[in-house]
């Protein structure tokens, strides 16, 4: 089971048919295997390239250029890092990415709101704390790319420099994820301990909140990405 995020609730989360007024159980699935559908909402507008007086970003000797999904996590954080300290400015006095970024962080806060407000959190709270379990093993953080750890820069999240547990997630500390913009599969698995306890119709409802967190999220990644590709 996931631990709650920042105190407000993050929990692994699996997109499928419990969603649905049906309320059909799903079987067991893994959350490393869990294969979720993106959604399809890009964003087609552009930065002028000159609209910022910018220069190709000069990488320190500890970030890898280019960046890959597959480039080790910490490869990816010092790209965070680097990123958000030539551009940060640049990029938050863009006013679609500052509409966007506050967008992510309202989808954020209604998402979570549900999640406590359904019982979800106390659940993953109980399963962590008092059942030994945990549904962010370590492995979960190389399924994020460098522009999404980019976007928790740009949020104001402090990225870890080292594992806090060998077994957990790299991005897991004692209050549960530390990050605010989280991969899909983080925000959309829910294991059968969850579905067993939680009426179909709540988790529809809390379906709809994690829809319009991953939307916003998808839009913002794209935004950001269009922006970069100019920049640099």
């Amino acid at each position: 089971m996931r631990r709650e995020a920042q105190g407000t609730g993050a929990r692994s989360g699996e997109q499928g048919a419990e969603g649905k007024a049906g309320g059909k159980k799903l079987k067991r699935q893994s959350l490393k295997s869990y294969k979720p559908v993106n959604p399809t909402n890009p964003m087609n507008s552009t930065n002028p390239r000159n609209q910022y007086p910018l220069t190709s970003i000069q990488y320190p000797p500890n970030v890898e250029c280019p960046i890959s999904l597959s480039s080790p996590i910490q490869k990816k954080i010092a790209w965070a890092r680097s990123h958000c300290e030539s551009f940060g400015k640049a990029l938050l006095g863009d006013q679609e990415i500052a509409g966007l970024l506050d967008n992510l962080k309202e989808a954020v806060a209604a998402s979570r709101r549900e999640m406590a407000q359904t019982g979800i959190v106390e659940i993953c709270r109980r399963c962590d704390r008092e059942e030994g379990g945990s549904c962010c093993g370590a492995g979960i953080e190389n399924r994020y790319d460098a522009c999404l750890l980019l976007i928790n820069c740009l949020l104001g999240v402090h990225l870890p420099e080292e594992r806090r547990q060998s077994d957990s997630c790299f991005f897991s500390v004692e209050n549960g994820c530390l990050l605010m913009a989280r991969h899909i599969i983080c925000i959309n698995y829910l294991c059968k301990n969850v579905t067993d306890q939680v009426d179909p119709c709540r988790i529809a409802t809390v379906r709809e909140k994690e829809g319009e967190e991953v939307n916003a999220l998808f839009v913002l990644h794209e935004r950001i990405k269009t922006v970069l590709k100019q920049w640099t």
